[in-house]
């Protein structure tokens, strides 16, 4: 499942070395590693079955992100208002499930028609 239904911008830094993609979520802190030469759609995240690799691209993107100054938010939008953004969550999943029962209903009328 998308692991943000909205679809909005969520705060992270990203590292490409060889086939690994490594994806650090500023928000919560989460890791995510991704084989591209097997996972083109990044659907399995092998972060905690190749912890080494985990370790290396992390220190080099810390390297970096530290030689650059790299601008990382460290606090809290003020102004972020998660029971908000949970109800939004919920009527986007809401929407997608009533648009896939539909999809489904069609497809069910036209298999029967055919």
């Amino acid at each position: 499942e998308q692991p943000d239904p909205l679809f909005r911008a969520r705060p992270c830094s990203v590292i490409r070395r060889g086939k690994w993609k490594l994806i650090q979520y500023f928000e919560s802190g989460n890791l995510e590693l991704y084989d591209l030469s097997n996972d083109l759609g990044e659907k399995t995240n092998l972060a905690t079955s190749n912890l080494a690799t985990v370790d290396e691209l992390f220190l080099q993107m810390e390297s970096w992100q530290q030689r650059t100054k790299a601008a990382i938010p460290r606090a809290a939008n003020p102004g972020f208002d998660a029971a908000a953004e949970a109800e939004a969550i919920e009527q986007a999943k809401s929407r997608k499930r009533s648009k896939n029962n539909k999809f489904k209903k069609r497809n069910t009328k036209q298999m029967k028609a055919g």
